[in-house]
């Protein structure tokens, strides 16, 4: 089993536990040492998990040691190790006395066992706080997003004979997919935008939103858009074509040039015709008239240089400095109608929350943002309302955690480690990073991989990893690490590369690499080797298939 590491002076540890590594022997073991630390400790721990089936798993799974404990079975011998180790004060035979109490504690005071999701532990808080957020008293959880969604898009179907403009903005939507070729449903995209509602990532927009007038809004945001793009292309267009005329008009062959007709120049001619890209390969010819022709410049070539030079500045320049615009406004236009509709159906979501005195499982994190945002630091009046006050949290799964949701826990868990006895560990992150491809609910890895130390305090926290395979066969060890060593470079390589080819390297030095983003999926794959234990079989079966490009869609 996986080693538990020995006691440090640190209120925090965030462990990386990959799969079958020992990830819930270990949460396992961190919640029994501190249940022993005192007779009623249970009642001040707060285990998170994610799914009603982990939760059930961890909390069978502890009270099924203890019960082990409680009976001096040699099956929890690894466990009666731990404890004696972390709590020298006990022996074999108290610790089986302390854990019969334990256990029966427990059992009859089950409700403050507090292994919990963090929707139902959101919900608990809330609940408690219904008043104070003007709730109904008997409102309703709606759990079934598919349900409210059919609702919102018959709502919005309603309202176009009474909203002319919106039906306008629908036709628009439409006629510009067909002209892209792009298939319309116009029910399917309904629906699809509905759900875009439940996400973490609206609430920003819905914020925005309230500082505006929507419907002026979205007119003046699609005339802005017009206007920048049209200024951008046409202004790209007219020096290229400038450019490209005086270069034929010099009568030079693109055999004379350096790279013959692969001549950097020569891509004068794709600008024009819209690929603005190629702008970035003009930048090399600025300046440098090695570029243009080897051996020297003859007499024409040293004149079309002299006279193309300066206006190849001109465009590489603009480009550099309006492409930021540029791009912001052509992702805003292939947005608009879309955003426009979230609008509409935001606002019909009110109304449906309204009439049948429903609060969404989406809404309750960012009720819950508002108390803690309210109380900040020092959230003591939460637990005083809801009658308990955790001293301990323990997070499985934190791959997984959204930023709302770890904007919601960090004022939490601040206040205990401010208060923390330092005799233990008293908190504890498990997760996951290379996991986190599920983006189970608006999960955020970078807050596991980074994010959590920087915002508790790096002298609070204790990096673990559990090295070991306890699963996995001796070939499958070897291939995943083989997997995670090699690709996370070839994959940061490509990233890096594509970011400098899409935008500039200026870009790239002053935003991408200086916010570590540059090495930002080789750091999520640092600790992803693992060890064989005494455990490991030999062998392992393998086997790979590739997907052809047409269907590998994600």
């Amino acid at each position: 089993m996986p080693p538990i590491n020995s006691l440090q002076n640190r209120p925090l540890k965030v462990l990386q536990a990959s799969a079958g590594s020992g990830k819930t022997f270990s949460l396992t073991a961190h919640y029994l040492t501190l249940i022993f630390d005192s007779d009623f400790k249970y009642r001040e721990i707060l285990a998170v998990t994610f799914t009603n089936k982990a939760t059930e798993e961890m909390k069978s799974r502890i009270l099924n040691v203890l019960r082990s404990l409680a009976m001096g079975d040699e099956k929890a011998g690894i466990f009666r190790d731990i404890i004696l180790k972390i709590h020298p004060y006990l022996n074999t035979q108290s610790l089986q006395q302390k854990a019969l109490s334990t256990y029966r504690r427990i059992l009859h005071d089950y409700s403050r066992f507090s292994i919990t999701t963090i929707d139902g532990f959101v919900q608990q808080v809330i609940r408690s706080f219904a008043f104070e957020l003007g709730l109904d008293a008997g409102y309703k959880l709606e759990l079934n997003t598919d349900k409210v969604k059919e609702d919102l898009a018959d709502r919005l179907n309603n309202l176009l004979d009474q909203k002319p403009e919106l039906l306008q903005w629908i036709i628009e939507l439409a006629s510009d997919r067909i002209r892209n070729d792009i298939s319309w449903n116009y029910r399917n995209t309904l629906l699809d935008l509905a759900g875009e509602l439940f996400k973490e990532r609206y609430q920003p927009f819905e914020q925005a939103l309230l500082q505006h007038q929507p419907g002026q809004l979205f007119t003046d945001l699609q005339g802005l858009t017009k206007n920048i793009i049209a200024y951008f292309e046409i202004s790209i267009k007219e020096l290229a074509a400038n450019a490209w005329q005086i270069f034929q008009q010099s009568n030079i062959l693109l055999d004379e040039l350096k790279g013959r007709s692969k001549s950097l120049l020569a891509n004068l001619e794709k600008v024009v015709s819209g690929d603005y890209e190629k702008i970035q390969s003009l930048g090399k010819l600025i300046d440098t008239p090695e570029e243009w022709q080897k051996g020297g410049l003859s007499p024409a070539v040293s004149a079309l240089y002299t006279n193309l030079n300066p206006i190849l500045l001109s465009l590489h320049n603009f480009f550099i400095s309006e492409s930021p615009r540029y791009q912001m406004a052509k992702a805003i236009e292939a947005n608009l109608y879309y955003l426009r509709l979230m609008q509409e159906m935001g606002g019909l979501l009110k109304d449906y929350r309204r009439e049948n005195q429903v609060l969404l499982i989406s809404d309750a994190q960012n009720l819950l943002r508002g108390i803690t945002r309210d109380q900040g630091d020092n959230p003591s009046f939460i637990w005083e309302k809801m009658g308990n006050r955790y001293r301990h949290f323990l997070f499985d799964e934190f791959q997984d955690t959204s930023s709302a949701q770890w904007e919601n826990f960090l004022p939490l868990l601040r206040n205990t480690i401010a208060g923390a006895n330092r005799k233990l560990i008293d908190n504890l992150i498990v997760g996951d990073v290379k996991q986190s491809i599920y983006r189970w609910r608006n999960g955020d890895w970078r807050i596991l991989l980074q994010q959590a130390k920087a915002d508790i305090g790096a002298d609070n926290v204790i990096d673990d990893t559990l090295a070991e395979n306890y699963r996995s066969a001796a070939s499958i060890i070897d291939f995943n690490n083989f997997l995670f060593t090699e690709i996370p470079g070839i994959l940061q390589s490509h990233l890096n590369n594509q970011v400098i080819s899409e935008s500039s390297e200026e870009f790239f030095n002053s935003w991408w690499s200086a916010s570590g983003y540059d090495q930002i999926i080789n750091g999520a794959y640092a600790n992803s080797f693992q060890q064989k234990s005494s455990y490991t079989e030999a062998g392992g079966h393998i086997n790979v298939k590739f997907l052809p490009v047409d269907t590998n869609n994600h």
